[in-house]
């Protein structure tokens, strides 16, 4: 069982530069890289002051989660279509059909495009979308 970050005992107390590390360090897949294409972007870099890892750690977690939301509610709702265009990409191909192209077999089922991620830091529309 993983025990409870140091971090979380000293909620009053500024966390020190080998403690940020440590956190970051647990970082692992797709939120490991989310933050370090984020983070170490030169623009980020020349900005940055004690507290940027921190943020950027946050920051990346909070992505990695929400791709996991947007990417299982995508699978879930439009399983039957995706598994229609899987199965024409792939018996055309099977076949030696002339090559496909997705988005238009896409189109033909009405499967939007997936979810990209970061959904919840792009703004929303007034009407709600």
């Amino acid at each position: 069982m993983n025990k409870p970050h140091k971090l979380a005992h000293r909620l009053m107390a500024e966390p020190s530069e080998s403690e940020i590390r440590d956190l970051v360090s647990t970082l692992a897949g797709g939120a490991r890289a989310a933050f370090n294409a984020a983070r170490y972007l030169p623009s980020v870099t020349a900005q940055a002051d004690k507290f940027a890892d921190l943020r950027y750690w946050f920051f990346s977690y909070a992505m990695h989660l929400d791709m996991l939301c947007v990417r299982t509610k995508y699978e879930k709702d439009n399983f039957v279509k995706i598994m229609q265009v899987e199965a024409v990409l792939y018996a055309n191909k099977m076949v030696g059909g002339p090559e496909l192209n997705e988005k238009d077999v896409r189109q033909r089922f009405s499967l939007e495009d997936p979810p990209s991620g970061g959904e919840i830091f792009k703004p929303k529309s007034k009407s709600g979308d």
